[in-house]
């Protein structure tokens, strides 16, 4: 197997090896997801600077080489076992020294993952990080050492074959605006081809999929991070979700630049640690089970449970209100709004075809 790490802060991920296609609204974009600084992927091949990707969570697509990172599985491994903290803030500058006046290296969006170095103590309310730029040609060592002026030679030791690279340039962010890495790269390790296949006609099963993943355990969740709380874990998800309010609805989008309707409930319930399917349908496989229609519309619901519509996907929030990103004309991003009838901020047309909801359980 192959692997990569996304290298810029929002690369684009497309449907198929093509920036756009053909519909009836005329020639519109092939997006069909982004991948963030940081995040992983499984490499299923490469040709004419397209690299066909699985990403950690389950969700396949083609992106251009250049945004990427190739890796051995022993790289990849030393990577993950690195210390990845979350960006939490909607961006954070990664600066030259700990102080507003450090020369800005990079703006990192919200959801990219970033490395602190070990070892080292916050200094002045920032963090220590250590990033992948073009400064350098091998994979360094696993240390808290820094150096200057040269390639790694012992890169190949870590796992670097010829012609991969990881480049090393440390800089500092906020401590504020990075966070706890909840989630693991489930998808990493699996036969991906077959997964990606699969892909092809989730949203086609979606209306009979229970849903479902095989050996996925919420208590297990809820036991590393929440210290057993499911209460924690919900208010988590919400907490996750809200902190996309107002920004712009865009296709394909999972940044705080811009954010598609499943991008959001994706990204919040990754960063809670939980991976569920990245687009607005159930499928099996995936730790997200079929609630029915009737249950939904009686409020009979958890928070952070998952309202399903043609093409459309919400999170509930209590109280028969839900958070959702919304290309809706005097929405046009994430919003909340009432699946109660009459209420001010009621969306009947959403209401009228809602056909299931779904959660953890």
């Amino acid at each position: 197997m192959r692997f990569a790490v996304f290298r810029k802060p929002v690369s684009v991920i497309y449907e198929k090896p093509a920036f756009t296609k053909q519909s009836k609204k005329g020639t519109v974009s092939a997006i069909a997801d982004e991948g963030l600084y940081g995040m992983t992927c499984q490499v299923l091949g490469r040709e004419d600077g397209w690299a066909h990707i699985l990403m950690f969570y389950g969700y396949a697509g083609y992106v251009r080489e250049e945004n990427l990172f190739f890796m051995t599985e022993t790289g990849l491994r030393d990577y993950l076992s690195r210390e990845l903290a979350v960006v939490e803030a909607g961006c954070a500058d990664v600066l030259s020294l700990p102080a507003v006046q450090g020369v800005c290296q990079m703006i990192l969006p919200g959801g990219a993952l970033v490395e602190m170095v070990p070892g080292q103590p916050e200094v002045d309310g920032y963090t220590k990080v250590r990033l992948l730029t073009d400064r350098w040609q091998s994979y360094p060592p696993h240390t808290g050492q820094e150096q200057s002026g040269r390639s790694y030679a012992a890169g190949r030791q870590s796992g670097a074959a010829a012609g991969e690279s990881r480049f090393d340039l440390v800089g500092y962010v906020r401590t504020q605006h990075l966070g706890k890495k909840r989630f693991g790269e489930d998808f990493l390790w699996r036969e991906a081809e077959p997964v990606a296949a699969a892909q092809e006609t989730i949203s086609v099963r979606s209306r009979e999929a229970q849903g479902g993943a095989a050996g996925f355990s919420l208590a297990a969740v809820l036991e590393r991070f929440y210290n057993g709380s499911e209460g924690r874990f919900r208010e988590q998800l919400e907490a996750e979700a809200r902190r996309y309010m107002g920004v712009q609805y865009r296709w394909g989008g999972k940044s705080p630049q811009g954010i598609d309707c499943s991008g959001l409930v994706c990204t919040a319930y990754m960063k809670s640690g939980v991976l569920i399917y990245r687009d607005a349908s159930i499928a099996d496989g995936f730790p997200i089970r079929r609630i029915s229609r009737e249950d939904a519309l009686a409020e009979r619901l958890k928070k952070g449970d998952l309202l399903y519509f043609p093409g459309h996907i919400a999170m509930y929030i209590g109280e028969g209100r839900y958070i959702h990103s919304t290309a809706h004309i005097g929405s046009g991003g994430v919003v909340i709004n009432s699946l109660r009838e009459g209420e001010a901020d009621d969306r009947a047309d959403l209401r009228e075809c809602l056909y299931a909801a779904g959660g953890v359980r």
